[in-house]
């Protein structure tokens, strides 16, 4: 897993981190992970239909390839969003938000 540049209040590098992936290569972002804000959370909830909506975590219906979609979770209050497989989405979830909570941060200070 990687914690990704936080969009924290940064709509386009949360675009980035979206995108930032070669033809071909979707599978190796299963894992990456990073902090968003309502703004972001919301807006992906409504753009498309939720797919495995549970709690306050969700997929986007739409896949980025195969079975790799983007998901949005809240975790210890905070927002993030990152890359799952379905069908271990939610468990893939957990991970990531243990990870979040335990692993490294490379972006400590929150934009804005």
């Amino acid at each position: 897993m990687r914690i990704l540049p936080s969009a924290y209040r940064d709509r386009t590098q949360h675009f980035v981190n979206l995108n930032a992936h070669r033809p071909g290569q979707a599978a190796s972002r299963v894992g990456d992970v990073w902090r968003i804000d309502e703004e972001i959370y919301d807006y992906f909830l409504e753009i498309l239909p939720p797919l495995d909506w549970r709690g306050s975590s969700f997929l986007i219906s739409e896949a980025l390839a195969g079975d790799i979609h983007s998901a949005y979770f809240e975790c210890d209050g905070s927002l993030y969003s990152g890359f799952v497989r379905r069908p271990a989405a939610h468990k893939q979830i957990s991970e990531m938000c243990a990870f979040v909570r335990d692993g490294p941060r490379p972006d400590t200070q929150e934009k804005g």
